[in-house]
Formats: C-alpha cells, sequence, structure tokens
C-alpha cells in the first residue's frame, strides 16, 4: 500500500468515526493493512478499502465478499469518473457496492457517494454520466500527485 492510500484510509476511517459519534451504529472495527471493516450493531458488515486510481475492474471483484458490503474510496478525478462509467454494467450489478469519490481537500463537498446496484435502478441510461457529472461537480477534482502532496503537508502541521 502507497502513502496516498494510507492517507486515504486514514481520512476514510476519522470520517466513518466522525458520522458515528450521532449515529452510534458502529458495533467494532478491524483495522488492516490496505483497509478497514465495520462490523454494525444490526451484524451488517461493511469494508472499506481505498484505491487511489480506479483501473482495474477484477481487483474491485476480488475484494467483493459474500455476506459484506464494499466501499470503495476514491479520488474525485477525471480518470477515476471516466473509469466508473467505462464499467458502468460491471458496478450496477454488485449488490451492496459503494464508491465514495472524494477530495478531502475540497473548498466545497469533500465527497459524494454512489451505490450504483440502487442508482440503476432508478436512472436512465441515457441521461446516466451527465447526471452523476452534475453530482461529482459538487467535489473538486484532485489528481493523486497533489492529494498526495497535500496529506504529506498536513502530517507536517
Amino acid at each position: 500500500m502507497g502513502e496516498a492510500e494510507k492517507s486515504l484510509n486514514t481520512w476514510t476511517l476519522i470520517n466513518v468515526k466522525n458520522k458515528d459519534l450521532f449515529l452510534r451504529r458502529i458495533a467494532n472495527i478491524k483495522e488492516e493493512v490496505e483497509s478497514f471493516t465495520v462490523t454494525q450493531n444490526d451484524e451488517k458488515i461493511v469494508a472499506y478499502y481505498p484505491i487511489i486510481t480506479l483501473n482495474d475492474t477484477s481487483k474491485i471483484k476480488g475484494l467483493f465478499k459474500e455476506g459484506q458490503d464494499l466501499t470503495i474510496i476514491t479520488l474525485n478525478n477525471k480518470e477515476n469518473f471516466d473509469f466508473f462509467i467505462k464499467n458502468w454494467k460491471t458496478f450496477s450489478v454488485m449488490k451492496g457496492l459503494n464508491f465514495w469519490f472524494v477530495n478531502p481537500f475540497s473548498n466545497t463537498d469533500k465527497k459524494w457517494l454512489l451505490n450504483p446496484y440502487v442508482h440503476s435502478k432508478i436512472c436512465d441510461e441515457e441521461s446516466l454520466e451527465l447526471g452523476l457529472k452534475s453530482i461529482a461537480e459538487g467535489v473538486e477534482m484532485i489528481s493523486p500527485d497533489e492529494f498526495l502532496k497535500r496529506s504529506k503537508e498536513l502530517e507536517k502541521e
């Protein structure tokens, strides 16, 4: 796991814990080297896995396990968005797969979320890309290099 993935994993873990301060759903968090898994009070299991650059559907399929949801956390940028749209049909049949497109340094929203399986049930394919672009525009785009640079600067503070 690279430095960027570690930073993204840490940011996500903090984000999940902060959200739970109000909801109080987390029963257990199991931290791994490259990811973490949350077991909720209702026994639902969600694995969170950072992937800085989306470029391999087989990797995502390999992370997907029966009986748990999978949340992929990736950077909000054109390359990841284009890969996501190109592979929409693959992702939209994977029930329990979620994506967080993030930029922790954005001056607007920090992330936008999507469950392709659910979204495919309520959207029409003709307007999919345009609709998702309008959602993605709420979060500033960031390259992997810029993310790593800004993460390192933050660690120094």
